[in-house]
Order: C-alpha cells, then sequence, then structure tokens
C-alpha cells in the first residue's frame, strides 16, 4: 500500500544574520545580553561594555570605555583582578571568582566574575569578562539561613515547651486537688492516712517542679557555653580578626583599609571572648566613621613580659577629636555624632570603659586633628594552671 503523503523537502535554515552581517548579529546578542559583558584590552583597560554592564555600574558608555576595569571593583577586587588579568595574559583559559562591583551610587554589588583570552593569530589580543549579578543571590541565601535558623528555633521551643509543660500540668493538678479535697473542711485533726496522702502529694509536687527547675538550669548552660560565656579567657588576635571580618561590608562601603600587625604568639587574654569582641567592634566601627578619603586603619597587638600586660592599639588617620571632647569621650550619652536612627546614643565608649575596667584593664585614647586617633588597650595576661598548661 503506498501511501498518500509525499515527504516534505529538507529545508536548509539560513544562519541568522543581521544584513547580511553575521558580526553584527553577534554584536546584537551580546549587547542584548542579560549578564554584563566588558572587553579589556590587555592592560585592564576597558575596550567594550554592553548595555547590562553599563547598567549594572551605573554609568554611561563615554564614563566606562578607556577606563581601567579594576576602577569600577572595590579594593580586595581589584587585587584579585589585576591578578588575573595577569594570568590570563600568561595563558590560563578560564578564571571565576566572586568580585564586588561598586556601581556610581557607590552600592557594593556581589557579582559572579569569568575572564577568558581572546586569541588572534596564535597570541592573547585581548580579554573577554562576563559579569552575572548575584545580588539576588545572596538575599535568597540569607533568607534560606535565617529560615534555618527559625525553624531550628521552632524545634527548640516546641521541644523545650513539651520538656517542662507535662510536669508542670501534673504539678497544677496536684495543687488544684489538696485546694478541692481540703477546702471545705473543717477539723482540728488529721488521720494518718490523710497526713501520709498530703504528704506523698507535696513530694511529688517537690519532684515535678525540681524537673523543670534542673530542665531550664540545663538548657540555661547550654546556651551559655555555645555563647562562650562561661569563657573569661580569649586568644585576643582571633577576637580581632573575628571583629574585622564581622564588619566587613560596612568597610567596604566605607572603602577603607586595614592593616593588622599581630603578634606571632599571644598568651590567652584575661577576658571573655564576647566582651572583647563587643570592644573591638565599637572601636573599629568609631576609627570608620571618623575617616573620610583615603582612610586607612592599623591593627596591633603585642606583648609585655615587662608588664605582664597584652597591649592592642587601633590607629587611624581621621578627623581626629578635639582637646575639649577628648576629656569627655567616656561620660555617657556624650558623643560628638548626630543622635537618632542609625546614629551615635553616646553609650558606646563608655560600656568599652566599663568592660575592659571590669576586667582589670585599661583604655587610652590619643587624639588630633592631624595624625587622627590612637586607642590602646592595656589586658591582663590569664592565669593558667599547671593542668592546662
Amino acid at each position: 500500500m503506498t501511501s498518500s503523503l509525499k515527504s516534505s523537502p529538507q529545508v536548509k535554515t539560513p544562519p541568522l544574520n543581521v544584513n547580511g552581517n553575521p558580526e553584527g548579529l553577534f554584536q546584537q546578542l551580546i549587547e542584548q545580553a542579560a549578564d554584563s559583558v566588558f572587553t579589556l584590552d590587555l592592560n585592564g583597560r576597558v575596550l567594550y561594555a554592553n548595555k547590562a554592564a553599563r547598567e549594572l555600574t551605573g554609568r554611561p558608555g563615554k564614563k566606562i570605555i578607556g577606563k581601567y576595569f579594576m576602577l569600577f571593583l572595590d579594593k580586595p577586587s581589584r587585587v584579585k583582578a589585576l591578578k588575573y588579568i595577569r594570568e590570563v595574559r600568561k595563558g590560563v583559559e578560564v578564571i571565576r571568582d566572586e568580585l564586588h562591583i561598586v556601581n556610581d551610587s557607590r552600592k557594593v554589588i556581589p557579582i559572579e566574575f569569568t575572564m577568558t583570552p581572546i586569541h588572534r593569530k596564535n597570541a592573547v589580543a585581548q580579554l573577554h569578562v562576563s559579569v552575572r549579578n548575584i545580588s539576588r543571590r545572596r538575599e535568597l541565601e540569607d533568607i534560606a539561613r535565617e529560615s534555618a535558623k527559625m525553624s531550628a528555633i521552632q524545634h527548640f521551643i516546641s521541644g523545650t515547651t513539651h520538656e517542662i509543660q507535662y510536669p508542670l500540668k501534673g504539678l497544677m493538678e496536684q495543687t488544684e486537688r489538696l485546694i478541692k479535697t481540703y477546702r471545705d473542711r473543717d477539723f482540728e485533726y488529721i488521720g494518718y492516712k490523710e497526713f501520709s496522702q498530703i504528704f506523698e502529694t507535696l513530694e511529688t509536687m517537690r519532684d515535678q517542679a525540681e524537673y523543670c527547675y534542673k530542665t531550664t538550669e540545663r538548657l540555661l548552660k547550654i546556651s551559655q557555653e555555645k555563647a562562650g560565656l562561661n569563657k573569661k579567657t580569649c586568644d585576643a588576635n582571633r577576637v580581632i580578626r573575628e571583629s574585622i571580618l564581622t564588619l566587613k561590608d560596612n568597610i567596604m562601603k566605607a572603602d577603607v583599609t586595614i592593616q593588622t600587625r599581630l603578634a606571632k604568639t599571644l598568651p590567652p587574654a584575661a577576658i571573655g571572648e564576647i566582651e572583647l569582641g563587643q570592644v573591638m567592634t565599637k572601636i573599629i566601627t568609631n576609627a570608620v566613621q571618623a575617616l573620610t578619603l583615603v582612610g586607612r586603619i592599623e591593627i596591633r597587638s603585642s606583648y609585655s613580659k615587662r608588664d605582664h600586660k597584652i597591649r592592642i592599639d587601633c590607629v587611624d588617620n581621621g578627623i581626629g577629636i578635639s582637646k575639649d571632647d577628648l576629656s569627655r569621650v567616656f561620660d555617657p550619652f556624650f558623643t560628638t555624632k548626630e543622635r537618632g536612627l542609625e546614629k551615635s546614643s553616646g553609650l558606646g565608649l563608655a560600656i568599652v570603659y566599663s568592660i575592659i575596667k571590669s576586667y582589670h584593664g585599661t583604655i587610652a585614647i590619643k587624639s588630633n586633628s592631624t595624625d587622627g586617633t590612637r586607642v590602646t588597650l592595656m589586658l591582663p595576661v590569664a592565669k593558667i594552671s599547671k593542668k592546662q598548661k
């Protein structure tokens, strides 16, 4: 049986073209791409930036072309980008990393960065950079982390509630039973059987109350151990590094450079990790807020055998503090900053002072309008038992 259907002739689809110019098509596709695309020369100057790149940086093409690509990045990313340019020029085919672009409004944007070489005549002639804005991804990751935390907290609350609820319910029932049994009794004598029942009930109530108390005490102990509140010694260098890491976003937004010159080895400081973290966070925050252009902060740590003290210096090249204000910086509610939301309450340095003093340490501030400010902490060294050694 022959089919009435005829086989359709094969039609060759012509390649997409723009006015017969394939290069024009490719340029149009790149221009309309969702990801930002830059073409750089071998020195890192921008030769081309597509529409997405212009929107990401918040600058028109004339303010991008001819500029060094590193100028659109934050300081830590500039160091990495310069290194990657050198590596790709030497023949590395693909480099991927996560960097940060700073747009025209000084907003720091996390990006997924890919750099590849463009070859001409078997040599690297230009550099191709593809950039993807991952701000939304980071937001979703943060939301997912917060959601996981909330879920863990809900499970914790639920478990704790059940742990305490049932003995409390039994305690209430036993109390109510005693009240109902003896509320309307008018007597001067209680029989041995009733006396035994009363004490048996009271002992049960005591046991249930004791169980609730021990449960809450155990939970409190766990939370203190996780928070490190039971530890009254710490590694000062580690606290300094963690404090800087905590303030990383604020430091990058302010375009501040922080250098550390920390002693290779320090004895443990006689202060809690959380308390010293609060102190260092406040001192670094104050330094960042005092800086203007080309801001620098240097943090040093050292150990004085003669004084048996750990010394921490935080030095900035900011606007400094006037002589009149310097004598009052530790006073509660005194501030040279504007008050209000996200401003200063004037309690920061007063709290720092009280924390350091409570651990038998000292804090001193030297400042002037030309050299900036130096904050010096002197912390006692923790006594280590033979067992700890």
